[in-house]
């Protein structure tokens, strides 16, 4: 995705129902969101913990890049509400002629998602520009290039 400019993100939390794990026993460090009072925006959801486990566990959230304590970081909306994310710029402002794109990052799994300006020298710009079982991710050069698909 582009980022021309910052946005204010929506917030769905506190919510009233209790974190369930997608497969497995409910399992945990919370229950719901109100059990996550100590973090900021914080809400209570499933995290990946590895083979093909999951666990409840307290998520700090952001409805503007201002609550990304982390340096070089932004927040990035989604739901319930955002996320902070890398980011080696904020806005199509700190690119100069280029946009402010996200890639996943790294080549880790799951990976993440990671902002920074477009390069001529990037192997691609969106996962379309790569073949169908690969993403476009920041490699550790900074550089963009086609990866396989983590498989877990």
């Amino acid at each position: 995705m582009h980022r021309p400019t910052a946005q204010t993100c929506g917030s769905l939390v506190p919510r009233a129902e209790a974190c369930k794990v997608p497969v497995g026993p409910q399992q945990g460090d919370c229950a719901t969101d109100a059990d996550c009072a100590g973090t900021p925006n914080g809400h209570c959801d499933p995290e990946y913990v590895g083979q093909g486990a999951y666990k409840c566990a307290c998520q700090p959230g952001c409805t503007k890049d201002a609550d990304c304590a982390g340096t070089g970081e932004i927040c990035l909306c989604g739901d319930p509400i955002g996320a902070c994310v890398k980011a080696a710029c904020a806005t199509d402002a700190d690119c100069g002629s280029d946009y402010c794109r996200s890639f996943a990052e790294g080549l880790s799994c799951p990976g993440g998602t990671a902002f920074k300006c477009e390069s001529p020298t990037d192997g691609c710009v969106t996962n379309a520009s790569c073949g169908g079982n690969e993403v476009c991710s920041i490699h550790p050069d900074g550089v963009a290039r086609c990866t396989g698909i983590c498989m877990d």
